[in-house]
């Protein structure tokens, strides 16, 4: 897997400059999506790939890197389609240029990742009926959650996302730390109800102590 690093300002650079062919919205989110994320961006990949097949957003063999690359080279932005889903089909059909893909810098692929992230987030949002924070899947993806645990921490925390990822990145008082993580017990005692309590726990607090550990 590729790494970020020093490419930080050529890839920012790059997605605002392809700000016609995928929409300001888009490529606002995108350039937020990779400052946030840094070199995590491809545990955020991961991720959110993982959470968009289980949706069925994305097929076994696709991923937010090829969407983005597509996104890129189209014809229509996102604002052209009712929804995402309908967006992300159009692109599906999408064909880019072999020689295209072959010269392709370290830094056009995380532009590709970015803003195919960005449209399967959007994505996923609407299936949700919710605004996902992107702070929210960085602090997932820190922390090391799968699939199945990604989903049931974004359904049980709907509209308070925030106190999810402020819990991840050890930004609560030992207060909000209790009432959050009593919140996490239920969470997870519902994903995995074959666990112990004792196990339960044990999740709760590694998933505070895996993303300090990064």
């Amino acid at each position: 897997m590729i790494f970020l690093g020093g490419m930080l300002g050529t890839v920012v650079s790059t997605i605002k400059a392809v700000v016609a062919t995928v929409g300001p919205a888009v490529s606002s989110m995108a350039t937020k999506l990779v400052e946030l994320a840094k070199t995590y961006l491809p545990k955020v990949v991961d991720l959110v790939e993982g959470v968009a097949k289980a949706l069925n957003l994305l097929s076994g063999g696709e991923s937010v890197e090829e969407m983005g690359r597509k996104a890129k080279v189209s014809d229509k932005s996102p604002e052209a389609f009712e929804t995402q889903d309908a967006y992300l089909a159009y692109l599906r059909e999408q064909k880019v240029d072999a020689k295209t893909i072959e010269n392709e810098t370290e830094a056009d692929k995380f532009v590709n990742m970015a803003i195919g992230l960005t449209l399967t987030i959007k994505a996923i949002n609407e299936i949700k009926g919710a605004e996902i924070p992107l702070e929210t899947w960085v602090a997932l993806a820190k922390a090391g959650v799968n699939q199945p645990e990604a989903e049931a921490l974004i359904d049980g925390f709907k509209g308070v996302y925030d106190q999810l990822s402020d819990y991840i990145e050890g930004k609560q008082s030992p207060e909000q730390e209790l009432q959050t993580g009593d919140k996490l017990v239920e969470v997870y005692q519902t994903l995995y109800p074959e666990l112990s309590d004792a196990d339960i726990e044990s999740k709760v607090m590694q998933l505070e102590q895996q993303e300090g550990q990064k």
